[in-house]
């Protein structure tokens, strides 16, 4: 029995590894670069208090900003640039890494919950699930994306906190073992340090406990909800008043900007998004803007018809396979309560859909998904059985190749911006990257096309204003480029657009008015390198 397990455990690390393993000479792509390259409190272990009580993202020499309180995000930032330094193999095979680890959590956890549900190819489920876990080409946002450390890092958190919890579990005097039931909240709390999301842990817990013995209110009431409460009501403390990080939505979203009632017309089309990605991942892509804004769109009659068609056929499998009923509930809710935070219904979110958001949700619907069609298959004769083995296979060969090259879409900015445009014609943000990664190689005139295009789906956000103006400035039209640059600056504190206003006075020997704004703009980033260094420069000239 343990050689077999080992066995099991190599060949999902081994098969896990060798997707990603062309994922080892990926560059640092999109947020690394605010949350890595440029950042420099990561640089020195002396900034972890800062961390503790901070967001993610470099502000500029201003310390770090940002909407999440992760600190277990930057701590893992800081740890990795001890030991690789701005190596960005390293950051991606401790990612990888990571993953397996979830893998292997995902197979124990899983063969653990089907045997308690009495399911009687427990382990071989187990097993299929945490395989195709593995090489999903969904996941290769969160694993080949160094800024998606969050859903694999939670995902660590809440899988082992969720197996001590099981292990906990005594079903013959239906009891929990108290300090595994500790431990289970405590590592869940460093879940939310990671990850917001990780909240979800507990009502699905809750919800495993309840399909298996129904423990009575005292249980609730006393030990499992206040527990809750207090780890959920910890972390908020620790935003709100240690890191002061506020709850506000996202600006500049089409899905944020939307009023309530159009977030919900968008909900079909989200589901539906997340449904096709782990079951038909060829079109994948980042960075996805959509809204629905009338019933009599397609996106919301259409999809939510084929909606509820998938939920009619769950329903028929659920009366056809009653002896699975429990963990069909269990797993399907698994997805949607993982996946909630995720649908913009509370708390819009700086885009609509993304699929490192699926990383941790996806695991019930692949359980699901596998121990439904195992059901099926053992009641199929022998020859029925060899075909669903040879189907099994050559998905997980598809998925396979289909992950090793979404690795190659993410080896740099210019590939991943370049191809995953095409599917994702309304995101801002992606058009202004696209733009950078171009203006860096020389081809000035794409570049300024993409940061129009930016600024027309998005007038308000300051990068590609300020990229417009370094546009400008590369052609040698000063005043326009100043222009840009200052439309950035009113528009929001972005420290980039500072530094190139700063040397652009300089370069146009306005010295007065650089030394002026050099000195206001320290006030807002007074640790930052390049305004002090050409603020030092005046002063050194006055003295000459």
């Amino acid at each position: 029995m343990k050689h077999q397990r080992k066995i099991i455990i190599a060949i999902l690390i081994i098969a896990g590894f060798l997707v990603y393993v062309n994922a080892l000479s990926n560059k640092f792509v999109w947020d690394d670069e605010e949350q890595v390259v440029n950042n420099q409190v990561i640089q020195d272990a002396s900034n972890i208090p800062m961390i503790l009580t901070s967001g993610t993202f470099y502000a500029g020499g201003a310390g770090l900003s940002g909407s999440f309180y992760r600190p277990l995000v930057s701590l893992f930032y800081l740890v990795n640039y001890q030991i690789w330094g701005l190596q960005p193999w390293g950051f991606h095979i401790f990612q990888i890494f990571l993953h397996l680890i979830n893998v292997v959590l995902v197979y124990f956890l899983l063969e653990k919950i089907l045997f308690s549900f009495k399911i009687n190819f427990a382990k071989s489920a187990a097993f299929l699930t945490a395989l195709i876990f593995a090489i999903h080409p969904a996941n290769v946002e969160s694993v080949a994306y160094i800024g998606g450390i969050a859903d694999v890092l939670y995902g660590f958190f809440v899988l082992a906190a969720f197996y001590i919890f099981v292990s906990g579990i005594n079903l013959e005097k239906e009891t929990i073992n108290g300090a595994r039931f500790f431990w289970f909240f405590a590592i869940a709390f460093l879940g939310l340090l990671a990850k917001e999301s990780a909240a979800v842990i507990f009502p699905i817990a809750a919800l495993y406990l309840y399909l298996l013995f129904k423990p009575g209110w005292k249980f609730w009431l006393k030990r499992f909800i206040p527990q809750s409460l207090f780890v959920i009501g910890f972390c908020l403390i620790l935003r709100i008043f240690l890191a002061g990080i506020s709850f506000n939505q996202p600006q500049f979203s089409p899905i944020a900007k939307s009023n309530f009632l159009t977030r919900l017309l968008t909900l079909p089309a989200e589901i539906f998004v997340y449904i096709k990605t782990i079951f038909f991942p060829r079109i994948l892509a980042t960075s996805q803007h959509f809204v629905v804004n009338s019933a009599s769109d397609i996106r919301f009659w259409g999809l939510g018809f084929i909606l509820l068609l998938i939920g009619v056929f769950i329903l028929f499998l659920a009366t056809r396979q009653k002896e699975i009923l429990k963990p069909h509930l269990f797993f399907i809710s698994w997805f949607f309560i993982g996946i909630f935070p995720a649908l913009n219904i509370v708390l819009p979110l700086d885009m609509t859909a993304a699929e490192r958001w699926l990383y941790f949700p996806m695991i019930g619907a692949l359980s699901f998904a596998v121990i439904s069609l195992m059901e099926a298959v053992k009641k199929t004769s022998s020859n029925w059985r060899n075909v669903a083995y040879i189907f099994l296979g050559a998905v997980i060969v598809l998925l396979s190749f289909r992950t090793i090259i979404r690795n190659g879409d993410w080896k740099d900015g210019l590939t991943l911006y370049g191809r995953d445009i095409e599917y994702s014609q309304e995101s801002f943000n992606l058009e202004n990257n696209y733009g950078v990664e171009l203006f860096r190689a020389g081809r000035i005139d794409e570049a300024e096309k993409h940061f129009k295009n930016s600024i027309t789906l998005q007038n308000n956000w300051s990068p590609p204003h300020n990229n417009l103006g370094a546009v400008y400035e590369k052609r040698g039209d000063l005043e326009k480029a100043k222009e840009a640059y200052q439309k950035s600056i009113d528009f929001s504190d972005y420290y980039l657009a500072y530094e190139n206003m700063a040397g652009l006075l300089i370069k146009m020997e306005e010295t007065g008015q650089a030394k002026t704004f050099l000195e206001n703009a320290l006030k807002k980033f007074p640790q930052n390198p390049r305004l002090n260094l050409m603020l030092s420069a005046i002063y050194y000239n006055e003295k000459k």
